[in-house]
């Protein structure tokens, strides 16, 4: 019997006659976009001088014919660079959702990481190459149940777990592997993926290395399987430690791995974040800074928020009393109540020396989360505010900002670029970037955009101590 990795490669390699096949590309420049722009930003995030010096311990920086390490002249062997690119990607919360679910922070890092090893590769290349990746990832979660059955019950975060496969097949198809070297890949991938919600206990930085891990396993496996070291062929299916069975015991859907190939490129439903928390909060964000625009910010005016969520979310972000940014990124009464009082959501809000300001405490003390089986499976928070001049508000956001449904402009996605490029000193260098991926289909190599996502070499530039100065 043909495997299910066999019959999902040959789908794969398909993709350039897909009838979609020109706004999946322009969907995926889009989202390269959105990711350099948060990488970028995040490069004086601790999470990145963290990593630069776990690596340099291990004597992983400044390696031969290396890849690069976005904003810094060092270079890494290509599955470190995969790991310190996706690292930058995630630090912030700001990374793409909806695929696996932040799909550009294993995809992007991946293809960048070993871009590097081949001595061309076309922008066409490798924006396909990045389509298919996005297909692999989220198809892999639909087949292990989706959300519920392989996130919210298993306890996995399929970011790490399925985005390893999107990786190892955008690693494995721009090396030109063959088919049976992509299965292999793809087997490797499936069979050494891991990553749980324990971070969600106590707010630590792990969370931060999922993506990168699961692009770090994916550019190893494609270089594995380039070596003719054969991977499971049943990865997915096997009975005994297959994929769907080990990571998706109750829900799995195999079907869902190939069903309807190409009708719907999965790229297209990904979306970008206007603010820097899990996405499970844009909606109730969305909802309170409607509320702050009729009470002013003054929480005064309020006696009581009530805000009903399904189980799953209410499993994730029901912390009211977040102690550090992660926790704060992944709590909703934190970030409704910040919504409600300043009217937008922005990084200080979470960075620096994290507390909690008598405001925000007291917007939060207005506000009861409640779990609530009966709302729809996909639904998004019922938010219900009692005034107290006897006025009742209530509301919910179907699609939130940034949604693929209720998308942000290019225009917008631009503009935060801008800013993102800002934060990390490379303001210089935002419209050159964006000019670059704008028409990056047609690129022969994709020489111009990495010398730019590099660090400006001057003389008062720091390689040895990691970072480089401008």
């Amino acid at each position: 019997m043909t495997s299910l990795s066999r019959q999902l490669v040959r789908e794969i390699r398909t993709f350039p006659s897909c009838a979609l096949h020109v706004q999946a590309v322009e969907k995926s420049k889009y989202l390269l976009l959105d990711t350099l722009g948060v990488s970028l930003a995040a490069t004086h995030m601790p999470e990145a001088e963290k990593m630069q010096a776990a690596l340099r311990a291990e004597g992983a920086l400044d390696t031969p014919s290396g890849s690069f390490l976005l904003g810094l002249n060092n270079t890494a062997k290509a599955s470190d660079a995969a790991l310190y690119n996706g690292t930058l990607a995630h630090a912030l919360e700001l990374d793409d959702f909806g695929g696996a679910d932040h799909s550009g922070a294993v995809v992007f890092p991946a293809a960048l990481a070993v871009a590097g090893l081949k001595t061309s590769v076309t922008g066409g290349d490798f924006l396909n190459s990045c389509v298919a990746g996005y297909e692999v990832a989220r198809r892999t979660l639909e087949a292990a149940g989706a959300y519920r059955a392989h996130n919210a019950d298993g306890g996995w975060h399929f970011t790490a777990t399925c985005g390893a496969a999107g990786a190892a097949m955008t690693a494995g198809l721009i090396l030109d592997l063959t088919e049976d070297q992509l299965v292999s890949a793809l087997g490797f991938a499936l069979t050494m993926t891991g990553g749980t919600w324990a971070f969600n206990t106590d707010g630590a930085m792990s969370k931060r290395l999922h993506p990168s891990w699961a692009a770090s396993l994916g550019v190893k496996a494609a270089l594995w399987a380039q070596a003719d070291i054969s991977g499971p062929e049943y990865a997915f299916e096997a009975e005994w430690g297959g994929f769907l069975t080990t990571y998706a015991k109750d829900g799995a859907d195999p079907d869902a791995l190939l069903v309807d190939m190409w009708d719907w490129p999965r790229i297209l439903r990904s979306g970008v974040k206007p603010y820097p928390c899990c996405r499970d909060n844009h909606s109730a964000v969305d909802v309170m800074i409607e509320l702050h625009q009729i009470v002013g910010g003054d929480v005064n005016k309020i006696n009581t928020i009530d805000i009903r969520c399904i189980p799953e979310m209410y499993k994730t972000l029901a912390n009211a009393a977040p102690k550090n940014m992660v926790e704060a990124q992944l709590s909703m009464p934190f970030c409704a109540a910040v919504a409600l009082l300043d009217g937008r959501v922005d990084l200080p809000h979470f960075s620096g020396e994290f507390h909690i300001s008598t405001d925000i405490q007291d917007a939060i003390n207005l506000i009861t989360l409640r779990s609530d089986a009966s709302l729809g499976h996909d639904a998004e928070p019922v938010i219900r505010a009692e005034l107290r001049n006897g006025e009742i508000f209530e509301a919910t956001v179907p699609f939130a900002k940034g949604d693929h449904k209720n998308p942000l402009s290019y225009d917008e996605l631009f503009a935060n670029f801008e800013a993102m490029c800002e934060m990390g000193d490379m303001s210089h260098r935002a419209a050159s970037i964006a000019a670059e991926i704008r028409t990056l289909e047609q690129a022969s190599s994709l020489d111009a955009l990495l010398g730019l996502l590099r660090a400006p070499m001057t003389d008062t530039s720091v390689i040895d101590g990691g970072l480089a100065c401008a």
